[in-house]
C-alpha cells in the first residue's frame, strides 16, 4: 500500500519523516540543536497558517507557556544566552504536541494511511533489528556506537542505548514501547503473508528488549510498556461507545480492566518472588526513591527524585523557581547535582517553578481532551506524562516527545476503527 500523495499531505509527510530522522539519526549525530530550528520553522508555519487552530485552546496555553518563560526571565534575571538556549529546547517540543494534536483531530484518515504504510512499517522494524547488534556491541565496550558527543561517561548501562544516541536509554524505552504496540496494530489491521512467523519474530524481539532492560539503564521500559498498553486499550474501549456520564465510563473501564489487573498483580507478585533479576529491579527503584528523599547527598539515578525534593523543600522559589535564564536545562553540577537535567520535572521546578510545570500539564490536558474528548482518557494520559517528566527529558529532548506523540497518534486512530480495513 502506498500513501496517497496529496499536495497538502506533502508537508505532513515531510514533518513525520523529519520526526523519525530526529529519533533514528539526528539524535545519534548530536545535531538536534540545529535540526530543531528546521522543525520550528516547518511546524510553526503549518500551525500558524491553519485557520482551524486560530481559536484552539491548546495553541493559547502553549503561547502562555512561552509568555511565562519571557516574564520569568524579567522577574528572575539570568543569562540571555542560557535563556534562549533553554527556549530553543522546549519550544520545538510544544510544537510537536500541537502538530500531533492537529493531525489527530483533523487528519485522522491521513494517519490511518501512514500507520498502515508498508514502507514506514519495515523502516521501523529494520531500525529496531539493527539496534540489537548495536546494543550487544556497546555491552562489550563499543561505546562509539552510542552516538557522537563531547560528554564523558564510562558507565556501561548508560551507554547500552543502541542507535538512540548518547545516554539514550530513556528514548530506547519510549520508542520500544511504541514499536510493540505498533506491531500489534499492524498485525491486527493488515494482510501479512506469514502471520505466524511475524508473531514469532515480534515475541523474539520482545524477549530481547525485555531482557536487555535488565542489563542496561533502561528499567523504566517495564513501567512505560505497561502504561502504554493500558492507554492503548483504554482508548480502544472508550472510543467505541459514548457514555452519558463519567461514572458510567469509569464503571465500564473497571469492568473491562479488573480481570487484566488481577492477572497483572499476580504476575508481578510471582515475578518478584521467583525471578531474582526482576526483584533486583524493583528494589533498586525503591532505593533510588529513598535516596532522592535525602536530596542533599543523593547521586546517580536517585537525583531524579532528589532534585524534585530539593525544589519543593524551599531551596528555590516554589512559584517561579530560580530563573529559566540561570542554568541550562541540562547542566552538570547545577544546584550541586552532577546529573542535573536527568529528567524534566526537577529541572523545571528548580528553574521555572510550579507555575511552569502546571502550565505544561494544562497544555497537555487541553490538547488531549481536544482530540479524545474523554475525561478518563485525558486524565490517564496526563498521569502518564507526569511519570515521564519524572523519568526523563520529555519536554527538552525531541526523541522522547516524538516517540510519545507517535504512540498517542496510534491510539487516536482507534476512534476511526470503523474505517480501518485490511490492506
Amino acid at each position: 500500500m502506498k500513501i496517497k500523495i496529496k499536495k497538502n499531505h506533502i508537508v505532513y509527510n515531510f514533518i513525520l519523516i523529519f520526526w523519525l530522522l530526529q529519533i533514528m539519526c539526528f539524535t545519534w549525530l548530536n545535531i538536534t540543536k540545529y535540526t530543531n530550528l528546521i522543525l520550528i520553522i516547518a511546524m510553526l508555519g503549518i500551525l500558524v497558517l491553519s485557520r482551524k487552530l486560530a481559536n484552539n485552546i491548546g495553541m493559547v496555553v502553549g503561547s502562555l507557556v512561552i509568555l511565562y518563560a519571557v516574564l520569568n526571565y524579567f522577574w528572575c534575571g539570568g543569562s540571555t544566552t542560557v535563556w534562549i538556549s533553554n527556549i530553543l529546547k522546549i519550544f520545538p517540543q510544544l510544537l510537536v504536541v500541537l502538530m500531533g494534536t492537529y493531525l489527530m483531530k483533523y487528519k485522522a484518515d491521513y494517519l490511518l494511511e501512514v500507520f498502515k504504510n508498508k514502507i514506514l512499517f519495515w523502516t521501523i522494524n529494520i531500525y529496531m533489528v539493527l539496534n540489537i547488534p548495536a546494543i550487544l556491541l556497546e555491552q562489550r565496550g563499543a561505546f562509539w556506537l552510542s552516538g557522537r558527543t563531547n560528554a564523558v561517561n564510562t558507565f556501561v548501562p548508560d551507554l547500552m542505548s543502541g542507535l538512540f544516541g548518547f545516554n539514550g536509554t530513556p528514548y530506547l524505552a519510549l520508542f520500544s514501547a511504541f514499536f510493540f504496540l505498533y506491531s500489534y496494530f499492524y498485525y491486527k489491521h493488515s494482510v501479512l503473508r506469514y502471520k505466524k512467523i511475524y508473531v514469532a519474530y515480534v515475541l523474539t524481539m520482545l524477549v530481547f528488549y525485555t531482557y536487555i532492560s535488565t542489563q542496561n539503564d533502561n528499567k523504566g521500559f517495564y513501567i512505560i510498556f505497561v502504561i502504554f498498553i493500558f492507554i492503548y486499550y483504554l482508548t480502544s474501549v472508550l472510543s467505541k461507545k459514548h457514555y452519558k456520564s463519567i461514572m458510567l465510563q469509569a464503571f465500564h473501564v473497571i469492568r473491562k480492566f479488573l480481570p487484566i489487573m488481577l492477572i497483572l498483580v499476580f504476575t508481578v507478585y510471582f515475578m518478584y518472588k521467583y525471578l531474582d533479576a526482576f526483584r533486583d529491579i524493583v528494589e533498586l527503584m525503591i532505593v533510588k526513591i529513598n535516596e532522592g528523599m535525602q536530596y542533599n547527598s543523593v547521586v546517580g539515578g536517585g537525583e531524579r527524585f532528589g532534585i524534585i525534593f530539593y525544589a519543593l523543600n524551599g531551596n528555590v522559589n516554589k512559584a517561579v523557581g530560580e530563573g529559566i535564564g540561570k542554568y541550562y536545562w541540562q547542566q552538570e553540577y547545577a544546584f550541586g547535582y552532577s546529573h542535573y537535567g536527568i529528567s524534566d520535572m526537577g529541572t523545571f521546578l528548580c528553574l521555572g517553578g510550579c507555575i511552569l510545570v502546571i502550565l505544561l500539564l494544562i497544555f497537555v490536558y487541553v490538547n488531549m481532551e481536544d482530540v479524545f474528548q474523554n475525561f478518563i482518557v485525558s486524565i490517564s494520559i496526563l498521569i502518564m506524562v507526569l511519570f515521564l517528566m519524572v523519568y526523563t527529558q520529555l519536554f527538552t529532548a525531541s526523541s522522547a516527545t516524538i516517540s510519545l506523540m507517535l504512540f498517542l497518534m496510534l491510539c487516536s486512530i482507534q476512534k476511526e476503527n470503523k474505517k480501518i480495513k485490511n490492506m
